[in-house]
């Protein structure tokens, strides 16, 4: 293989931080809305109880509700409020939502460590088996390299519409991902090329941004 990006190590911990954030809230979520609230909600219950029990006797209140924060190892404050319908549900929304996008994230991030594009005499090829011949190129998009660092190379397949093979050298390796667009501009006319001249290839050329 002439050339060969991975995934680049900053996005793969950005991946790895974003499954974290995601799947930290749907675990704190499910907590509190199957765990922490029912408890509190069960506890101002219990509290009621003993104040309806002894709405007159405030000491013998006190002793009561002591004895049974004590033996379900609650403090003995107020505990206030109970949870509503709608905080409750607000928590299994929550989790809801991050609960798929954490486990996507963490998905993407450990498949990622099998993800690359390449280059042989051939061609450009992929890991997941997409094959591109340099023969089969019909155009370059680069209008996004410069700001984005992305380029989408269009093609011919078997049959069927055009193709799409895309460059992104912000998910792939910077330099190798660069050493593919050059040679992928180097067996292209300049009419096939869009968004700009050809890359440098003289000197080191400053690299796109993201």
């Amino acid at each position: 293989m002439l050339a060969k990006a991975g995934i680049s190590s900053t996005y793969r911990w950005r991946l790895a931080v974003i499954a974290a954030l995601c799947l930290g809230w749907a675990a704190w979520s499910a907590y509190d809305g199957f765990v922490k609230y029912p408890e509190h909600n069960r506890k101002v219950d219990e509290f009621n109880k003993v104040a309806e029990q002894f709405p007159d006797d405030t000491d013998q209140r006190k002793v009561e509700w002591e004895k049974i924060a004590e033996a379900n190892h609650w403090n003995t404050e107020d505990p206030g409020h109970k949870k509503s319908t709608t905080d409750l549900n607000f928590q299994y929304g929550m989790l809801a939502l991050t609960l798929p996008i954490g486990l996507f994230f963490l998905f993407n991030y450990l498949t990622s460590f099998k993800r690359w594009i390449g280059m042989d005499a051939q061609g450009l090829l992929s890991n997941s088996g997409q094959r591109v011949d340099f023969s089969s190129i019909t155009r370059l998009d680069k209008r996004l390299w410069k700001r984005k660092g992305i380029a989408s190379v269009y093609y011919k397949g078997a049959s069927g519409p055009e193709k799409r093979f895309k460059l992104d050298d912000w998910i792939y390796e910077t330099q190798p991902t660069l050493v593919i667009l050059k040679h992928v501009e180097s067996v292209l006319k300049p009419d096939q090329i869009e968004g700009g001249p050809p890359e440098p290839t003289t000197s080191e050329p400053s690299q796109p941004t993201n």
